[in-house]
């Protein structure tokens, strides 16, 4: 059986209720405990390396989550990565350009409702990350519901729906069917990168502005970004125009910002 880590980071899929909302406090060991099935198809070993709410996930932060991959590469075969929802597309697309010649899946999953809670989301997500994981593909993906999505490709686009993710402009990479997965006839495995060594390349620039277009857009809003203090600091501005369909905006405006880093 194929070995994988589990990497939690905290979320809403691991969180409970202190009487002043939810706060990440599960540990990975405890996730795992709710999905005994997932051992009798992989060896699964887990890790938490940091307990956060997604919205508080910075740079720093997402390069621990390569930095961990890195360290533990040659001893697993998959990695799958507990988070967010808020904030788990994002991660997942800096994952992507971090992740250099990645020839093993990663896989992000989260849950809408903690996996205690009754009627809750996370033990399927899970238990499909994990499914995902001993595939033999590799690149990062998203894994939510029954499907599987590209990193760069995956958008939040419902708030409280099990079926909270989309996959923009590409198709669904896969579904599971019946604890089987079912491949797209219009995507391909990704191929194992066998020639180049993996490694990991975390800087990221933050000095960006994103500043959206929109019809009759009054031209003076450029002279609130002060040239001092802020233009000067900006190695990039990524213009995203209204008039253009929001999936093409996201599909293209997220791999850009990490793409300029």
């Amino acid at each position: 059986m194929k070995r994988i880590l589990l990497i939690a980071t905290g979320g809403t899929i691991a969180s409970k209720d202190n009487g002043n909302g939810l706060t990440p406090s599960i540990d990975v060991n405890i996730l795992l405990d709710y999905i005994p099935v997932i051992r009798q198809m992989c060896h699964v070993t887990g890790i938490s390396i940091m307990n956060i709410d997604s919205s508080n996930m910075n740079t720093a932060y997402i390069a621990a989550i390569s930095e961990c991959i890195m360290k533990n590469y040659n001893d697993y075969d998959g990695f799958v990565i507990t988070h967010g929802t808020d904030t788990c597309a994002y991660t997942a697309a800096a994952l992507s350009y971090q992740l250099v010649n990645l020839s093993k899946p990663v896989i992000l999953t989260g849950s809408q409702l903690p996996i205690d809670a009754e009627g809750t989301d996370a033990v399927i997500n899970l238990t499909h990350a994990l499914i995902y994981s001993c595939e033999d593909i590799s690149g990062v993906f998203l894994a939510f519901s029954d499907k599987l999505i590209k990193g760069t490709c995956a958008k939040k686009i419902k708030t409280k729906s099990f079926d909270a993710f989309e996959s923009i402009n590409y198709p669904v990479i896969a579904t599971i069917q019946n604890s089987t997965v079912i491949y797209n006839n219009y995507t391909s495995k990704a191929i194992r990168n066998t020639g180049k060594k993996f490694h990991i390349e975390t800087d990221m620039c933050t000095d960006i502005a994103v500043i959206s277009l929109f019809p009759a857009i009054d031209l003076r809003i450029f002279d609130y970004i002060n040239p001092s203090c802020v233009v000067l600091l900006l190695k990039a501005m990524v213009l995203a125009a209204c008039l253009i369909t929001l999936q093409n905006i996201y599909t293209d405006l997220r791999p850009a910002i990490y793409a300029l880093s």
